[in-house]
């Protein structure tokens, strides 16, 4: 073993040991606190569950609530204990020294707290000798001040292998207990797991057997238990997976460096949904048998289930299991197409390629269908008939299949190889058809998790937000999510806080569940709750169960500032110094005029290089230039899919409220009656049928799609020619936010009326084509027509927002 690794272990076996002494402790606290004997009955666990321990009972995991049920503190893990003595308080009264001594107890406790948290996430498991020294020092101190030998301490610390023989030998139970033994694995074999459990139990009970032997009965035992797959809620200690931890413990304390039984370990806390002790498990495992594959997987697959739940990913709808008639129902509902419309485009897709006709079929066998039956191995088949005919998508779904074991091998680094694979492909189907290639940002946003926790590869912040970088450059909205994350934390890469805020906005439009949540984090860690209680609640309104349940608390939060800033009188102080109202107070949302904005931050320079912002022209001077390819009278789109909801103009002006882009949902189809939405035209529309489109900044700033409906071709061409030009000053009545075909975004107008003009006075002269900003000098040399405040907006417009798409 590594001498760094083998430090890192001595730490760990010392922390073992902790749990002999802290017993000792708990009892001698109980008989002080309540006169009476711990006897490590279930008579004193309910004692203690009803009793002192009510409230830590009740805030503990369903695990620990089991072990404090038992009442025998020998189950009682580390977590457990440490826990248990700092919060448990005497009801009695103490005298002066017993406080002064738990007291002094209670913090050298924390301390062992600190280490054991600092062992379980060392991210190399690798310590120095020097760090070593230290730890040890501190440790072991403490725990000879709680009444450990030292003399056992030192030998411990010169020497890991395992403790020499206490009881004495019985050759003839020996002899007996193999016999038991082989009888027991036998049964195992032929899958008669509680008849083995019979034999080994009976095993178990003869004296006079060695410690290795007796840890190898115990750690079959537990295999067996295992192999009782329940899956039911753990509520008794007779649970088979609570009874196959027990096992695997009682191995590990007989023989503390044999490799299985910290591996059995891993086992039964996988079994309980432990996943966190899990992956701390199987470390230890793998630290004593660092080439042992076997256990490698089952650590991975640990650690990728601990991350699962970590991000809250099992309460993402998107997540929940669907047939696949259930997700033509979906994209019908999202898309505005009819089921049988989208049936007939994979049919047609089938037929015009092989590769996605096996991947469909591999998703009917994956996720069952009408008259098709679920079977992982077809779905397998197929996926891999998929990928061998170059399919991003096949290569992609084969890796998740091996990374869940489902038809075929489980396998991380199967799952690794196709990953890399998929993610080499082209990311658009062709040159001529720039569409994505399903597929290749999946297993770039996959590879990013990967190097993020760790799974499979050595971690690698570093690569992580390469991969989501590449992944989000894909349009993949959960990686700019993490991404955002990373530039949130500077994790791999130099925090940022605003790149964070516009990675996670992005990742919104994109349709991620988690990061309109993630945005109230960082705006509450920013202390605007304001901004924070709005972003909860576009999360509520997404369906997501945990943000429910976090809305509260950042309401109240919110509610405090407003009555703060009510207190000290910030809006009119802004007011005063011409400051921007980045706190507005919602209450006084209905003060705004019609057309005034709630809030006016100005337009910040960093929104220039924000990805959604350059996506978004990108995209629509593509449209242009498309456009100019088709001959005269050729439509560049021949029909659209109706409205979700109705949108028109209000009968009245009186009592309409100012509204920005940053204030309505993006998620969420949504018409904001009685509330008027004012910016400029920032880009012409190409085309007028079947509608008007437009690109949209309000007065922060912010770019949005907008689409004007209803409008006959040819006055759309008038108005596109004379009225709706570069820098047109324009308020929207009761903007509808529509997620548009294509599950992004977009400002939709379907009566026309509902826009206002303000004038040529209002507008923006010779306005720069990159930031806005008005009476812009430069003049691109080429076209003639498109203005630049300077010579950095110039060369932004150029190379990143596609001007030299349209410069003719």
């Amino acid at each position: 073993m590594d001498l760094k690794l083998q430090n890192w272990f001595k730490v760990e076996l010392l922390l073992t040991r902790s749990c002999h002494v802290l017993r000792k402790m708990f009892k001698d606290r109980w008989s002080l606190f309540t006169g009476q004997q711990w006897l490590d009955t279930p008579a004193n666990g309910h004692a203690y569950t009803t009793g002192i321990g009510q409230k830590i009972y009740q805030n503990c995991r369903n695990i620990q609530k089991i072990m404090l049920q038992t009442g025998d503190t020998n189950q009682w893990d580390l977590t457990t204990l440490l826990n248990v003595l700092r919060e448990t308080k005497s009801k009695r009264q103490l005298n002066k020294v017993d406080k002064q001594r738990i007291a002094k107890e209670n913090n050298d406790l924390l301390i062992i707290t600190n280490i054991r948290n600092n062992s379980a996430h060392h991210a190399s498991k690798c310590i120095s000798d020097t760090e070593f020294e230290t730890i040890w020092s501190q440790l072991s101190s403490i725990l000879i001040s709680f009444g450990d030998d030292a003399d056992e301490i030192a030998e411990l610390k010169l020497n890991t292998s395992d403790a020499k023989q206490k009881e004495p030998i019985n050759t003839v139970n020996t002899i007996e207990a193999k016999r038991l033994k082989d009888l027991g694995n036998e049964a195992y074999k032929q899958k008669h797991f509680g008849e083995a459990i019979k034999w080994f139990s009976q095993a178990l009970v003869l004296a006079g057997l060695s410690d290795y032997d007796r840890s190898i009965l115990y750690s079959n035992r537990a295999a067996a238990y295992l192999e009782k797959h329940e899956t039911s809620e753990v509520t008794s200690s007779m649970d088979s997976r609570y009874l196959a931890l027990q096992d695997a413990e009682h191995a590990r304390d007989l023989r503390q460096t044999w490799p299985k039984a910290h591996f059995r370990i891993g086992q039964a806390h996988v079994a309980l949904g432990e996943y966190e002790k899990a992956v701390h498990s199987f470390d230890k495992a793998l630290a004593l048998d660092p080439t042992n594959s076997e256990m490698r997987n089952f650590r991975d697959s640990a650690l990728e289930r601990k991350h699962y739940y970590d991000r809250k990913d099992h309460l993402n709808r998107q997540n929940m299991p669907r047939t696949t008639r259930e997700q033509f129902n979906e994209l019908s509902k999202t898309s505005g197409y009819t089921i049988q419309q989208c049936e007939k485009m994979i049919d047609f897709i089938r037929k015009d390629d092989p590769g996605k006709d096996a991947v469909f079929t591999g998703h009917q066998y994956r996720d069952g269908d009408d008259n098709v039956k679920q079977n992982y191995e077809l779905a397998a088949r197929f996926y891999s008939k998929a990928a061998a005919l170059g399919s991003a998508e096949g290569m992609y779904n084969l890796a998740l299949l091996h990374q869940q074991g489902l038809g075929v091998k489980k396998d991380i680094q199967a799952t690794i190889e196709l990953l890399e694979q998929a993610a080499a492909q082209s990311p658009t189907m062709s040159d001529k058809l720039p569409i994505p290639n399903i597929g290749v940002a999946e297993a770039e946003h996959s590879l990013g998790l990967h190097y993020e926790t760790g799974v499979g590869v050595e971690m690698n912040y570093y690569k992580a937000a390469q991969w989501y970088q590449r992944a989000s450059d894909h349009g993949s909205a959960t990686a700019a999510n993490n991404l955002g994350l990373m530039y949130g934390a500077g994790k791999g890469v130099a925090k940022d806080l605003v790149k964070s805020e516009q990675l996670l906005r992005l990742a919104v439009t994109r349709g991620d569940q988690n990061a309109a949540m993630n945005l109230a984090l960082l705006f509450s860690e920013k202390q605007d709750f304001q901004a924070a209680e709005q972003w909860c609640l576009f999360a509520s309104e997404n369906n997501n169960i945990l943000d429910r349940s976090r809305l509260k608390h950042i309401r109240d939060a919110a509610e405090k500032q407003r009555e703060l800033f009510k207190k000290l009188d910030v809006e009119n102080w802004e007011k005063q110094n011409v400051l921007s109202k980045f706190f507005l107070l919602k209450s006084a949302m209905s003060d705004a005029g019609p057309g005034e904005s709630s809030i006016n931050a100005g337009k910040p320079k960093s929104r220039l290089s924000d990805t959604r912002r350059l996506d978004t022209i990108q995209w629509h001077r593509k449209s242009i230039a498309e456009k100019r390819k088709f001959s005269s009278g050729c439509k560049l789109i021949t029909s659209t899919t109706k409205p979700r909801l109705d949108q028109n103009s209000p009968a009245s002006l009186i009592g309409l409220k100012g509204i920005t882009l940053r204030e309505m949902n993006p998620a969420k189809d949504y018409v904001y009656q009685g509330y008027v939405l004012s910016g400029i035209i920032f880009e012409q529309s190409p085309v007028v049928e079947p509608s008007i489109w437009l690109l949209f900044e309000d007065d922060n700033g912010d770019l949005e799609r907008l689409f004007i409906y209803n409008i006959p071709a040819s006055e759309g061409w008038q108005l596109i020619k004379d009225t709706y030009i570069y820098g047109t000053k324009i308020s929207i009545l009761n903007p509808y936010m529509r997620m548009a075909a294509d599950n992004k975004p977009a400002i939709r107008v379907d009566d026309a009326s509902s826009i206002i003009l303000h004038g040529n006075a209002h507008s923006v002269k010779d306005m720069c084509r990159c930031c806005s900003e008005p009476n812009a000098s430069r003049v691109c040399g080429k076209c003639g027509s498109a203005h630049y405040c300077s010579k950095e907006c110039q060369t932004i417009d150029w190379k990143q927002c596609g001007h030299k798409l349209i410069c003719t």
